[in-house]
Formats: C-alpha cells, structure tokens, sequence
C-alpha cells in the first residue's frame, strides 16, 4: 500500500484509532471528500475509501484518494464473457454494489451430473473495487469467514476463484429478496409481528455466531440480510468483517489482521455505523449492536430509528427514537440500549442483547457453538500447527488457512447424500483441494475412497430399490474416482448382480407381456364379432334418428334468426350467434347460402334502429358486425345522433329535442338543435348555445392550443381566443365525432337565428339605460338568455358571434354592451371582424346532418 493511500485512509486505519471522546473533532480530521460524504449522506450507502461512488441506495461506495464523489453506478467490464472458468454460465443479474455484482448462473458441473438444483449466485468484483489495493483479498476473505462460519443463518459460500482478470466467489442462490427491498416493498410500514421477530432471531443467531468467533461484520444493515420466500433471515457479505481482540484471543480467527486489514476499506454505512467506527476507534462486537438495533427497529416500525442520520449528527441533534408500541417494556428496554450512542451503554454481544430481548426463548446461539465445534473439528490440526510456528512467512500462513478451509469445504460436500446429487459440487470442491496438495496427499486420497465407498452403497441401495438403471449409472459414475482393486472388485460384484437382475426382470416384464396380449386378443376376437352384429342392427336406425334430429334442429335455428331479423324488437345478438353456429354445423352449404339475405336484413333492421334511437343503433352496429364481420352494408351505415327521426326541423324549442356526439374519454361534443335548411335546402345542425367555457375547455385538457384563454371551467361563452383557435376547435370535434362541424355562413347564421320570422327576441342581454340605473352589461351563461322558436339560446346580446361571408368574417347578433334600444342589439346587427380576441366574442357551430 503505497502511502499516499495510507493518508487517505486514516480515518478508517486501525492503526491510530481515534476517540469516542471528541466525535466532531475526529470528523474533522478526515478528508473533505469522506468528511462530506458521512456527514451529508443519509441513504444506506456502503462509504469505502479507496475507489468510485455508487448511486444504489444500499451499496459499497469507493471515494478515491482527493476525490469528490461521482453520481453513477459501478461497472463491471465483461467484454463479451459469458461462461467463467468454463463452468459457471451467467444468467440474470441479482443485485450490485459498489464491490461487486451478482449473477444467478448455471453450474455445467452440476447440469452434467442432472443435479435438481444446478443453479449458483456468483459475486464478480466490478471495475471501481478492483482498483482497490486490498479488493481482491477482500473478497477471498469473505469467503473463508463465511465458510467457517458455517450456519443456517448466515450464506453459504462454497468457493473463491478468478478466472483471467476476473475475481469471482460462488455462493448458494437463494429465492426471496434483501431486507431492504422487503421494507420497501411494504410501504416503509411495519412488518408483520410474527415475520419481524423472526427475521430478528434469524439475523441475531447468525451474528451471535459470528461474535463468538470474535468476528465483527462491521457492516451490518437490512440490504446485507436475505429473506428467503420462506420467511428465513441470512446474513451476507463478511468481506470487510474484521476480527476483533476479546478476553477469548484470536485463535479461530487465524490472526488474520497480521495478512490484512479489511479496515484500511474504510468501508461503513453512516447510518447504520456506531459513532465509534464513524471516529476511527478500533472495532469490537459491540459495533454490530448498534447496528442490529436500527435494523430491528425498522422491522418493527418501517423506518430508521434516527431518520438515516449517522450517530454522530444523531447524538449531537439530541435525537431520541419514538417509543415502539407494539414491543414489552422489556423488549423496548433491549432495544433502547442496542441503539445507544456510547459503547459502553450498548451491549457488549448479540448474545446480551438476546438474553434481555427474548428470555423466553431457549437460547439460540447453542445450535450455532454446535454447528460451530462440527464444522470446525476438521481445521483443529490446522490451528495448533500455526500456534508452533508462528515466525511463518504470511504467504504460508494464507496458504494452510485455504488448504485448511478447501478440505472443509470437500468434506462438507461429501457428508450430503445421496452423493450422486452433489456430483459436481464435490468434483469442484475435490479439484480445489487437489490443485493446494497435490495428487498424494494422504487425506485427498482417503476423500476419494471415501467418493467411491458412497457411489458404491447408493448404487447397492438403488438396487434394492428397484432402481436398477439409476443404479447401474451411479456405479458407473464410481469409477471416474479412479477406484482402488478392493473398490474394482466390489464394483464388478454389485455390476454383475445388476445386470443379472436387469435381464431378469426384462425377462419377468416380456412374460407378463405376451400372456397380456393373448388374452386380449381372445377377448377382441370375441368382442368383435358381438360388436358387429350389434352395428349391423343399429347402423341404419341410428343414420334415420340423425338426420331427422339434425333437420328438427336446423329448422328450430333457421325460425330464430328469421325472428331475430324481423327486427320487432332490439336484436339478442347471443341468441343469434348461437342459432347461425348451430345451422353452420348442421349445414355448411345452407349456411353460406342464406348469409347475404341474413346481413342485408340486418343493416335494414340497423338503419331502423338508428333513425328512432342513435345511440342503440351505434351500439346494435357494433354488435351486428361481431356477427356479420364481412358484410358491406353494415360496414357503410352510418348512425348520426341529428338524423334522429324524433328531431325534426325546429324541434329544439321543446325540453329534451337535441343532440350531441359522443367524444373519446368520455366527453359529449356541444348540443345541436335542428333547424330548416336554408330557402328549402338540407336542414342541418347548430349549436343551441353559444360554444361554453367548460366545452373549449375539454380540446384543452386534449392538449391542444389555448394560448391567452383563462376561463376553460365555466358555463360562460369562451372569448379572448382567435377565429383560428375557434377553427381547431371544430377539426377537433369533426376528427372526434366523424362528423363535419365549421363555423356558419351569415346566411346559415341568420336562418337559424330569425327562426320562423319573428326577428325580435323577447329578452336580448343588451344594455339598457334606466333613470335608476343601467341594466346589464355583462355577458350571461350561455342557457341563461332567451331562446328564440326553434330553440336557440341568446341570438341577440349576450356576445356576437362570428360568421363566414364569402371570404370575409363577421360577428354577428350583438353584444351585451350594445345598447338595447339600438340596431347593433338586433337580430340583423353584423360588424367585420379581424378574427384577433377580445371579450365580446363568441361562436356557436354548424354540423352537418349524415343520412
């Protein structure tokens, strides 16, 4: 490690720890960049002295030497890599950190040996960690921790290797999700009670465990715990745990800090740090508490206990965490003093912070010194050896540690059976050890016999089983052992006695065979014959009783469809899908024939709907179509809502005698009235109000040009907009409806405006000067006017309204400030108009009629 390095790492360094006396003073003596980045940072970043930032919420993050930290996510540069080692094939990414990424793959290994479960997770060190002086050893270390610190809580790793410049550790793939996305997933809202306390115990075995090997993980937060779909709790990622001194020594942990120091990482996360690693003091189990207790915090409440601020902002803020209802004063107790900032406030262990959260509960970290003193029986030799010889270069000591920890993990592999099932975990757990020793290695060759000894028995018990080709397979696999004489014999044996009982039973089961297939060739010999003299008789009834049942039914649907299509009342369309289906199984030829009768009387029964009904006669062509999908004239009916039969010309005068279209997202178009065409023509639509607020309104919410209108909401005319703005509002309803919608011509204007001649309107909204006062002067809603004979609203006052002449624009009608007893407030009143905004103009459309 270079020194420029060793500066920059100071407040992580173990090797002048600072004091939990002064916390701010320590802050400050760190660089500005980490300095910054712990004071500021209140997510769940992993901070890691020596490399880049990630932006994941829970993720190592690498600050080089004198930088500031950079957004962005960690790389990982594969090329195109796609198998590692020539194993393991890599599939679906499962999370990534700052140190590294993890891949689901598929082990070859265990695909060739048809494993169940031939799925692993990889964790691959990315390019920023990689740059790290001590991330390769980092990852190798958090191998071997995690292998001896075999339990049912914590993840199992089964190897560490690299492959070319790729560094890589092989771990079990387990289905479920982080903690922290589990919390996330919830709503930031309590766990249920039940999984909480379970995960709690799962993640407090696991770390009772790792502190009575007098390991401290260090960082300890809810994204380094799995909860498997099973509701299980493990706890990953020791690769910056570090070994603490404790009254017991540091005999299992193999001195490791004399090799490396994981703290020159400077690796934590702030919010979950103790303020004694935040000041650069020297690690101690108690560490971990601190951080057990804001995870068990956030699992009983669905937050921080101090709002992700780090201890040292926490304490200094006078932060207390709100007291957990749901908890016993006894375990509130506990779990108040787990999140105290002084250490010597806190719980020594997990295992004291359990005694008072839990008593009830037998204690749980005796399952683990169990699993503790069988795992760890096979590294005893190694352990006393080191203790004799501890003047040993460090590359020795490194290399019997991972001897040590290689036939461990050979060993555990073994001890699964079946063994047929681990194949390939063992062969690759085999070769590891092999590639340390060597071929003569006096306990590699005693492992192989022992493979051998297993294939033989499995194949013995498949025998007695039944499972005669199984077994001749597993045998089989024995000898790629390289099995000793003694072995050889006894595979020949068993061998021969599962050949000789594979001929038997083929010989048993063709027997059996033969004895079948002449019984039930004399039983179909004599069933034969019945059964044709049976058909003979009842061939010919039966061809009658069809065909006559087939012509009753055909004639019972052809009566249906002729009653749905006489169009007395509104079609069933169901009934009729069913009868047609049941004539086209009946009679193909038929079927096809009357089908262009069948559509024709349709559309002549749509086009009867739609003149009395509009909308049910939409509604019947939709549905009609369903059936006769290729039908032209159903295709070609157009229903308009104004071409009703009940909307003659001029019927607008009486409640109810309208129409409107029907627009996307469930808007109405304006509503139209009827009225004569002009000197005898077609008669046509216009609008009975002048176009509303509230109605332009809807074009705007369609994201559509409304520059300088400020009213879209009310039942007011629309003004302050230009004649182009009221053009696109026509296209708009025209695009919408399918129907043609424009501005009037002066002469349609008038047509509809003089109605049946009477050119005074009963109560124009016109200004009118009184001795007392003057009366109007403002415009009214657009139904809150007078209506002249054939429906219109305020034709006269109220605003004028624009219309065509010839190339020309007029406004047309009057305004409300004209004076009522002038022309400008009269039916014939127009004025040209530039078609810019202003306040006393308005427009009503004119739609034409489809018949």
């Amino acid at each position: 490690m270079s020194d420029e390095f060793d500066a920059k790492t100071q407040i992580r360094d173990g090797e002048e720890p600072g004091t939990a006396k002064d916390a701010e003073a320590a802050l400050a003596s760190a660089p500005t960049n980490i300095r910054s980045h712990i004071e500021d940072d209140d997510s769940d970043k992993t901070v890691v002295i020596g490399g880049g930032v990630s932006s994941s919420s829970d993720a190592t993050v690498v600050l080089g030497a004198g930088d500031v930290p950079q957004s962005g996510a960690p790389t990982l540069t594969l090329g195109n890599t796609k198998v590692i080692n020539d194993r393991f094939e890599l599939l679906d990414v499962l999370g990534s950190g700052g140190m590294g990424v993890v891949f689901k793959a598929l082990d070859r290994r265990k695909v060739e040996a048809k494993d169940r479960d031939p799925y692993v997770a990889i964790k691959l060190l990315n390019d920023d960690f990689k740059v790290h002086p001590h991330s390769v050893i980092s990852l190798q270390r958090e191998a071997r921790r995690s292998q001896k610190l075999a339990h049912p809580n914590i993840v199992n790793v089964h190897d560490f290797d690299r492959d070319g410049d790729q560094v890589f550790m092989t771990m079990e793939c387990l289905q479920g999700k982080p903690l922290d996305e589990l919390i996330k997933a919830n709503g930031n809202k309590p766990l249920e009670m039940e999984a909480a306390h379970r995960i709690v115990k799962d993640m407090t075995a696991a770390m009772i465990h790792a502190h009575k090997n007098n390991i401290a993980h260090s960082d300890f937060k809810p994204g380094n715990i799995f909860v498997t779909d099973a509701g299980q709790g493990k706890v990953l990622d020791f690769g910056i745990a570090r070994a603490v001194t404790s009254g017991l020594g540091d005999e299992k942990s193999g001195n490791e800090n004399t090799l490396f120091d994981p703290g020159s990482l400077g690796a934590l996360t702030p919010a979950y740090a103790s303020r004694e690693m935040l000041t650069g003091q020297l690690p101690e189990i108690g560490d971990d508490v601190y951080a057990m207790g804001c995870v068990a915090y956030e699992l009983f409440t669905g937050h921080h206990p101090f709002k992700k601020k780090n201890a040292v902002d926490a304490k200094k803020a006078g932060m207390r965490p709100a007291r957990i209802k749901s908890l016993s004063a006894r375990q509130w107790k506990a779990l108040r003093k787990a999140l105290a900032f002084k250490r010597e406030d806190r719980y020594a262990s997990a295992t004291d912070f359990w005694e008072d959260f839990d008593r009830h509960v037998s204690p749980i970290w005796w399952v683990a010194a169990l699993v503790v003193v069988i795992a760890g029986g096979a590294a005893v030799w190694s352990v006393e050896q080191r203790s004799q010889f501890e003047a040993v270069d460090e590359d020795a000591i490194r290399l019997q540690a991972d001897q040590d920890n290689a036939y461990s993990n050979l060993q555990a592999w073994i001890a699964r059976e079946p063994v047929s099932s681990v194949e390939a975990d063992i062969r690759a757990a085999y070769e590891t050890y092999q590639g340390m020793v060597g071929e003569a290695d006096e306990k590699l060759l005693a492992s192989r016999k022992t493979i051998v000894d297993l294939y033989i028995k499995e194949a013995g018990n498949l025998r007695l089983e039944k499972k005669l080709e199984l077994a001749q397979s597993t045998l089989a696999a024995a000898l790629t052992w390289d099995a000793d004489a003694g072995q050889r014999e006894d595979y020949l044996s068993l061998n021969a006695g599962i050949v000789q009982d594979i001929e038997a039973e083929r010989q048993r089961l063709m027997a059996e065979q033969k004895e079948r297939e002449r019984q039930a060739e004399l039983a179909q010999a004599q069933a034969d014959k019945a059964e044709r003299a049976r058909r003979l008789q009842e061939q010919r009834a039966v061809a009658e009783a069809e065909a006559k049942a087939r012509e009753e039914s055909y004639q019972r649907s052809l009566a249906a469809v002729e009653s749905v299509l006489s169009c007395q009342a509104f079609p069933d369309f169901d009934a009729l899908t069913t009868q047609l289906d049941n004539m086209r199984t009946l009679d193909e030829a038929r079927y096809q024939q009357k089908m262009p009768a069948f559509s024709e009387r349709m559309a002549i029964c749509i086009k009867r709907i739609g003149s009395s009904n509009p909308v049910a006669g939409k509604a019947a062509q939709t549905s009609a179509l369903a059936v006769f999908p290729n039908s032209p004239l159903l295709k070609d009916i157009v229903i308009d809502p104004c071409a009703s039969s009940k909307l003659g010309p001029g019927s607008g005068r009486r409640d109810g005698k309208f129409c409107y279209d029907s627009l996307s997202g469930s808007v109405n178009g304006p509503k139209m009235v009827v009225v004569p065409g002009v000197d005898g023509g077609a008669s046509y639509a216009v609008g009975k109000y002048e176009v509303t607020a509230k109605d332009f309104g809807a074009y705007c919410k369609a994201g559509n040009d409304c520059a300088g209108i400020t009213d879209t909401q009310s039942d007011l005319p629309v003004r302050q907009l230009s004649v182009a703005q009221a053009n696109a509002y026509a296209q708009w309803l025209s695009s919408e409806s399918g129907f043609s919608y424009r501005l009037p011509t002066y002469t349609e204007w008038l047509n509809a405006a003089v109605a049946t001649g009477r050119k005074k309107n009963l109560d124009p909204n016109c200004t009118v000067k009184r001795v007392n006062g003057t009366r109007g002067g403002d415009e009214l809603r657009v139904a809150g006017g007078a209506f002249n004979d054939w429906g219109l609203y305020n034709v006269i006052g109220n605003v004028q309204e624009w219309a065509t002449d010839g190339g020309s624009l007029l406004a047309a009608g009057g305004q409300h400030t004209d004076r009522l007893a002038d022309t400008a407030c009269s039916v014939e009143a127009k004025v040209s108009h530039s078609g810019s905004p202003d306040k006393t103009t308005g427009f009503r459309l004119v739609r034409k009629i489809e018949r």
